[in-house]
C-alpha cells in the first residue's frame, strides 16, 4: 500500500466487480476512497476488501446506472443477459467489452501525479465503443 495522497476518489457502482476494482486499485495508489452502490451488502465487500488491503474507505448507499461499453450487474434485467451481451457486441462491431481492471488502471493513471498536466480532456476507455 502506497502511501495516502491526501485525495479522495468517488466511485460509483462500487458494490460490483467493476467499481470494487477502480476502488481497490486508487486505494492502493494512496487515495483514500468514497465508495457507493445501490447493493448495500456489495458496497461493504468493498469496502471490506479496500481496508483488508490496508486502504481507507467510506462507503454510502446511492442508487446510479450506467451500462454501456463494460458489463454491469443492470444487465441481469434481461431474460437472457448474454444474448443483450452478444447484441451489444454485434451492434457495435466489438470483439469483447471491457474488464473492471482494464478502467481501474485509466482512472488510477487520471488520478495520479503522472497525469497532473492532463486537463479538460475526454478519454475513452471504450475498446473503440464511441468511434466516428
Amino acid at each position: 500500500m502506497k502511501q495516502t495522497r491526501g485525495t479522495v476518489a468517488v466511485v460509483t457502482g462500487a458494490g460490483g466487480s467493476l467499481g470494487r476494482a477502480i476502488a481497490r486499485r486508487l486505494a492502493a495508489d494512496g487515495h483514500v476512497v468514497a465508495v457507493t452502490d445501490v447493493d448495500a451488502p456489495g458496497l461493504d465487500q468493498t469496502r471490506q476488501a479496500v481496508e483488508a488491503e490496508g486502504g481507507q474507505a467510506y462507503a454510502s448507499p446511492v442508487d446510479l446506472v450506467s451500462p454501456g461499453a463494460f458489463p454491469t450487474a443492470a444487465e441481469q434485467i434481461y431474460d437472457d443477459p448474454a444474448a443483450y451481451n452478444q447484441l451489444v457486441l454485434d451492434q457495435q462491431s466489438l470483439k469483447r467489452r471491457g474488464t473492471p481492471d482494464e478502467l481501474a488502471a485509466v482512472l488510477s493513471f487520471l488520478a495520479g501525479p503522472d497525469a497532473s498536466n492532463a486537463s479538460g480532456q475526454t478519454i475513452e476507455v471504450n475498446g473503440g465503443w464511441v468511434m466516428s
